[in-house]
């Protein structure tokens, strides 16, 4: 008994000299108060000398907490001293935050020697709602073949002091509950941490079967003063969600965002989940300060390029982060599928823009990039769907064009152009009555659907290469069915297209965005009896010219005359385009 007793004393005291070596070597990566980068209101952390522990270290770790903070990340760096030393040995980091979760961190290679590349935990303490010290003791055991023997690390989490410059002057957070999470929130700093429930939302799943999303939102007053929110969303969530086929919709005050199933089923969240056993994606939603907004905004509408924008209300930062328990945060760039945002507005600030020509668009140091937008004028918002995340803000784009004063399509023609689908054959020239050529209408229904630029290595026409300025959008649109080629292999990119071939196109592009509508024989005759050329519409077009026709998209040369083979205009084309717009609810 006594040579096993000195035989863990021995073992135990080589152990803990061991482990305040790995004290010397901690670095600590903290996380402020949400929304703050200030250093006042970072963690303090040293050791005081002065706090004996138990086992008679003097390696107390002492926090100084914010009264905003709502956690603390602790990263702990491990390198072994010698394999002679840990040969064989291996170190069980129990969770502070439950007894049964825990990490693994082995100290040796599978082999006999042992690693000498530094292991990392992570450890995340809430420090929420602190207004007295508390005290942690975390375990650190390393057991080996004969013995068990454990060393603490000792951590005291101190409130603020009385005014000190926490975040808030001494202003502490509040608390509260919704049915798929608890809150943080501090009115102060205006900052708010949503903590999503796993099982709370499996409540919400089984309460709610027939609902087409699962909605994470902030309490009304906690939204009233919140200027950024952050959403932790356990990765159990977001499948759960998606295996439901319900998208999860993330409301932060003015802001909301809709993530279709599987948006972010992506390579950073696949690699955190084969890494760790518990990853979390978090959500955040900021609105950022107004002088930053505005200095950010200014930058890009003092470049030539810009001087037909108008910057409309505030600016908005997203982000999506994936967190495993036990490694490094990384940001994702882009989703599996698009993210719909919708953004409001304050109709006061379009300063005599008009509504219709309000889009969204990402805020870069190169410029502005656009983001397809739908405009609600009854509820005053914008939505558009993004592949990732970044800076994004609602401009007024007023472009116009000298050779359109007094023209028919002027109004339509302008405001297809502040969507960035119709764009002039110069900058300040538009050329409405040029004729309208096949590749440049298959490009207007590539942007008007939105649909991504196709690039195959290999070519779908013999006439249509890669190289050409309209490969592209030809090949996305000829995938999505809008347009065909000819017998021949062609595509005839630089041919007229005439007014049936248009009236077809639109007719599919009506079908590919979501409405199909289909006519009989005496469907078909009964809408084209008007136009005394009827009989010169071919049949293969006949279907497709009645359908334009019966929608409003295309109406005759004149009252009673299609004119089915006339070569369509830049000016007819865009207007046409415009009003499938409107047939889809888009505008």
């Amino acid at each position: 008994m006594h040579s096993l007793m000195s035989k863990r004393t021995t073992a135990g005291n080589i152990c803990l000299v061991v482990f305040i070596a790995f004290l010397s070597l901690i670095i600590f990566g903290t996380v402020g108060p949400v929304g703050s980068a200030n250093a006042s209101n970072e963690v303090k952390v040293y050791n005081d000398s002065s706090a004996t522990q138990e086992n008679g270290s003097s390696n107390r770790l002492v926090f100084t907490t914010s009264a905003s903070m709502d956690s603390v990340e602790i990263t702990l760096y491990l390198k072994p001293v010698t394999d002679t030393n840990f040969n064989g040995i291996w170190a069980d980091f129990t969770s502070i935050n439950s007894d049964s979760a825990y990490s693994k961190v082995y100290l040796k290679n599978n082999g006999s020697q042992v690693n000498g590349t530094v292991y990392k935990l992570v450890y995340t303490l809430p420090l929420s709602g602190f207004s007295t010290q508390t005290n942690y003791s975390v375990p650190v055991y390393y057991p080996d073949e004969v013995n068990n023997f454990v060393v603490y690390a000792y951590m005291t989490i101190k409130p603020p002091e009385s005014g000190g410059g926490g975040g808030g002057g001494g202003s502490a957070s509040t608390t509260s509950q919704t049915s798929t999470g608890t809150v943080v929130s501090n009115p102060t700093t205006g900052t708010a941490s949503v903590a999503v429930d796993s099982t709370k939302i499996s409540q919400v799943l089984t309460q709610q079967p027939t609902a087409k999303e699962v909605v994470l939102e902030l309490p009304t007053t906690v939204a009233a003063t919140t200027k950024e929110a952050r959403f932790d969303i356990p990765a159990t969530v977001l499948t759960k969600v998606a295996e439901a086929t319900k998208n999860l919709v993330v409301k932060a005050k003015e802001v909301v965002l809709t993530i279709p199933p599987a948006a972010l089923d992506v390579p950073e969240v696949q690699q955190a989940l084969n890494a760790s056993a518990k990853v979390s994606v978090e959500v955040t939603v900021k609105e950022v300060a107004a002088e930053t907004a505005s200095q950010q905004v200014n930058a890009v509408l003092a470049k030539p390029e810009n001087k037909d924008f108008a910057a409309v209300g505030k600016v908005f930062e997203f982000s999506v982060q994936v967190k495993p328990e036990d490694g490094e945060a990384k940001e994702v760039k882009s989703f599996s599928k698009k993210v719909t945002v919708s953004i409001p507005y304050n109709p006061a600030d379009l300063k005599g823009a008009s509504e219709d020509k309000l889009g969204a668009y990402k805020v870069t140091a190169n410029g502005l990039e656009y983001r397809y937008s739908r405009v609600d004028k009854t509820n005053h918002r914008v939505y558009f769907d993004t592949p990732g995340f970044s800076l994004y803000t609602l401009m007024a784009y007023n472009k116009t064009f000298a050779d359109l004063t007094g023209h028919w399509s002027k109004a339509d023609v302008e405001l297809m152009a502040a969507k960035h689908i119709a764009k002039g054959m110069t900058q300040s020239e538009f050329v409405p009555d040029a004729v309208v050529t096949r590749a440049q209408f298959a490009t207007l229904l590539q942007r008007v659907l939105d649909l991504p630029l196709e690039n195959p290595a290999n070519a779908r026409f013999a006439d249509v290469t890669s190289d050409a300025w309209y490969y592209g959008a030809v090949e996305a649109a000829a995938k999505a069915g809008l347009v065909n080629g000819y017998e021949d292999g062609t595509f005839q990119p630089d041919a007229q297209i005439t007014r049936q071939e248009m009236a077809a196109m639109v007719a599919r592009a009506m079908r590919a965005g979501g409405k199909t509508v289909t006519l009989n024989a005496d469907q078909v005759a009964a809408v084209l009896a008007k136009f005394q050329d009827a009989s010169a519409i071919q049949a293969w077009a006949q279907e497709a010219a009645a359908i334009a026709v019966q929608e409003g998209i295309v109406q005759g040369r004149t009252a009673d005359q299609y004119a089915p083979n006339a070569d369509a205009t830049r000016a007819e084309g865009t207007v046409m385009l415009k009003r499938l717009l409107s047939a889809l609810g888009r505008l």
